[in-house]
């Protein structure tokens, strides 16, 4: 499936710039193309800096990478929970607690982007 092929009671309307993005790409080609892509971005970062955020009080780059780990797997949930038809309310989550609680910047990069080689997997394998 082509993000064009979306209808739009499919998804909020907050998502429609992120959608726009895919183009005509298929999805799950463009979710696989964009996992390797943070990956390489991400491995080009410097360990020394990965602790700091851009201005005081801001998520760091190591925060950041878990918020990131954090709502693909919030979403993985969802969309399983869609797929068999559960009808029992969704609820929300609050990411700045997550992140709060996450001893992001206690951790390797290495580790982080090994975790989110894994999710990003299991998320491609989900919807496939």
């Amino acid at each position: 499936m082509k993000a064009a092929q979306l209808v739009p009671e499919e998804y909020g309307s907050y998502y429609q710039s992120y959608i726009n993005l895919v183009g005509e790409q298929h999805l799950l080609t463009a979710l696989s193309k964009s996992g390797e892509k943070v990956i390489d971005f991400l491995s080009a970062i410097p360990e020394e800096i990965m602790h700091k955020g851009y201005a005081e009080g801001k998520w760091s780059i190591k925060e950041i990478i878990v918020h990131l780990m954090d709502t693909e797997r919030v979403f993985a949930y969802r969309a399983l929970r869609f797929a068999r038809r559960d009808i029992t309310d969704l609820p929300g989550f609050e990411h700045n607690d997550y992140v709060h609680y996450s001893n992001a910047n206690s951790r390797s990069k290495a580790d982080l982007l090994s975790e989110y080689k894994a999710i990003r997997h299991n998320t491609l394998s989900l919807y496939r």
